[in-house]
This record gives structure tokens, sequence and C-alpha cells, in this order.
């Protein structure tokens, strides 16, 4: 599975859209943080993350229906995981309205919304674009719970 960094940005905006995922808060420098498996020009599935002083968002983890169940989500989970930690990020959060499973199965814990940090919570997905249904998990990604660290 090929990872890339800094997926094309109109492609990643129309895979969102595609998906039904928000773009609010999105601008062009906001895709350094992004990966992309399958081609750069053309990703398949995308992540990023949102760095915010120790802490990390994910953002927009979605993979094309035809690219489903081939390792592309975990892929990136993985990847995603392994470049906050390069960081120096303690934890990565995540909100979700269809996904805990997947998250729960990657290593991830519901934790209650008052729990998870201001820093966190004032963002815009956490503010503005989150549903009555969403669930925030967290993983603690900080050095010595991975054994390889993103080139």
């Amino acid at each position: 599975m090929h990872i890339h960094q800094q997926p094309n940005a109109e492609k990643v905006l129309s895979l969102l859209n595609q998906s039904g995922l928000p773009v609010t808060g999105l601008q062009e420098n906001s895709f350094e943080d992004f990966f992309g498996c399958g081609e750069k020009n053309n990703p398949a599935g995308i992540v990023g993350v949102e760095l915010h002083e120790g802490f990390g968002l994910l953002r927009s983890l979605v993979v094309a229906k035809e690219s489903r169940g081939k390792g592309c989500g975990k892929s990136l989970l993985e990847t995603a995981e392994r470049y906050a930690q390069s960081k120096g990020l303690k934890s990565l959060y995540v909100l979700t309205d269809t996904a805990s499973g997947f998250f729960a199965r990657m290593g991830y814990l519901e934790v209650a919304l008052v729990k998870v940090p201001d820093i966190i919570r004032n963002c815009p997905e956490f503010i503005h674009l989150c549903s009555d249904n969403a669930v925030a998990m967290r993983k603690d990604v900080q050095v010595g719970h991975f054994i390889s660290i993103y080139p």
C-alpha cells in the first residue's frame, strides 16, 4: 500500500465531499499534514492530522468505497499515528459518527467530551461540525507506544 504525504488538495476535497465529510476549516496549507493512499494525484483514501500544542486531532479519515477492505484505512491511520508521534504529540483525538468500531479495533478509547483537552475541544470540528451522535475517542501516541518512527 503506497502512502504519501500531502495528497492533491483538489482530490482530497472531492473525496471528502463525495463521502459527506466536512471541509470547513480546511485551507490549502491544511494538507501539509494529510496523507493519502494510492496515487498521489488521485488518492483512494486520506487522513489528516491537526497539530495542537501536544495533542492532535484526526481529520477526515476516509477511503473510497471501491478501495475499502484492502488495508488503506489501517495503513493511513498507522501512518498518521507515527507522524503524530514524530511531532511529539501525547495523544490523538478523533470525533466520529460512524467509525467508532474501527477506531476501537485500532486501540482508540471512547472519552467523554468534557475530558477532551480544551485546545482540541475548541477546534472548529468540535464546535461546529460534530453531530449530537458523535463519539470522541483518544489514543496515546507518545514515545514508547510505537516501535517505528515516521521517516
